[in-house]
């Protein structure tokens, strides 16, 4: 029972940062636009949003393992 709900826990997890790292890239989706227009290649705009979506990311998961109770 406790890997069934683990296992649910870990997708409602995985669903919701797809949720929230597609909502940061609709809304820059105009700079996107205009940094490939200027010449980025997609790799370097894959990394620019993995980098800036990782510290949000990092904040979360050291608050977490602050705030955990044993």
């Amino acid at each position: 029972m406790a890997v069934i709900l683990s296992g649910l826990a870990l997708t409602l997890t995985i669903s919701g940062l797809f949720g929230v790292l597609s909502y940061l890239v609709e809304q820059r989706r105009k700079e996107i636009g205009v940094r490939m227009a200027l010449g980025a290649m997609p790799c370097d705009i894959v990394t620019l949003v993995v980098s800036q979506s990782t510290r949000p990311i990092a904040i979360g998961v050291l608050a977490g393992a602050t705030l955990r109770a044993d």
